[in-house]
């Protein structure tokens, strides 16, 4: 009687010990996918990217929690498809951001804080005056590339345009060093580097004109890229964020204006304060 009294009460602890070793190895598991999804979230980012752009995008370092919302993303870089003259696009030295995760039930993206360390934009027009903010905004958007041939335009409903999608940042820092302008559409290309300095902080964006109306150009190249690397909440509100629509052409057989020369022009004006 003695003996199996002594051996039944070992059968709780014998439980509790596989009990253990199960949420061990749940732990361990979870720790590695979750190292998994760090390592290889960077190169399908990129990838899809490069597919649909045709620009490469690395990104040095990245950790990201689908639970807390929490992102951070270190040294992002993007560089022009091959053929143009200058590889530089984007360098965004840092990238921190916290999504308010029930936003992803609802229509508005949610953006709690976000803070943004633009080192370059290098804004290059080639000898068809096309620029690289251009083109890539044109292929982020799967929009077809204008005609080889000039034909007559076939007639076509006029398309409505889209609703800007809804957003809020809550609170957002951005930071931009230097802008540099390589225009060679001119027999001499024409190559200007400027240091701008730019640091402010926006409380409760929900339109891209707080931002770009009073900053220098450039920002809006990081909100396109943001928009193309981020799927979802969290690159519709802060890409939404930084955003500006570029002016539709319709005559696509025509020449392009010098998209540098707005670049410029808002350069030489007054920062506002």
């Amino acid at each position: 009687m003695f003996l199996m009294n002594h051996g039944t009460s070992h059968r709780p602890n014998q439980r509790g010990g596989a009990m253990l070793r199960v949420l061990l190895f749940l732990g361990i598991v979870g720790a590695g996918l979750s190292l998994a999804w760090m390592l290889f979230l960077p190169e399908i980012l990129a990838t899809t990217v490069k597919k649909r752009t045709g620009f490469d995008v690395t990104i040095t370092r990245m950790t990201s929690n689908p639970f807390t919302g929490l992102v951070r993303a270190d040294e992002i870089i993007v560089r022009n498809p091959a053929g143009w003259p200058s590889p530089s696009f984007l360098q965004i030295r840092e990238l921190r951001a916290e999504l308010d995760v029930m936003s992803i039930l609802s229509s508005r993206a949610v953006v709690k804080s976000a803070f943004l360390d633009i080192a370059q934009v290098t804004w290059v027009s080639d000898a068809h005056r096309a620029s690289n903010l251009q083109v890539f905004e044109e292929r982020r958007k799967g929009e077809k590339p204008p005609p080889k041939k000039i034909t007559a335009p076939a007639k076509e409903k006029p398309k409505e345009p889209e609703a800007p999608p809804e957003f809020l940042v809550e609170n957002l820092e951005v930071r931009l060093e230097r802008l540099e302008l390589a225009d060679f559409s001119a027999p001499k290309p024409i190559l200007r580097e400027v240091k701008v300095d730019f640091s402010k902080t926006y409380k409760d964006v929900s339109d891209s004109k707080q931002v770009l109306a009073g900053g220098p150009p450039g920002l809006s190249a990081a909100g396109s890229v943001l928009l193309a690397l981020f799927p979802g909440p969290l690159g519709q509100a802060l890409g939404s964020a930084l955003h500006e629509p570029l002016p539709v052409t319709k005559d696509k057989t025509r020449k392009r204006p010098d998209p540098l020369r707005g670049v410029l022009e808002k350069l030489e004006e007054k920062p506002k304060p």
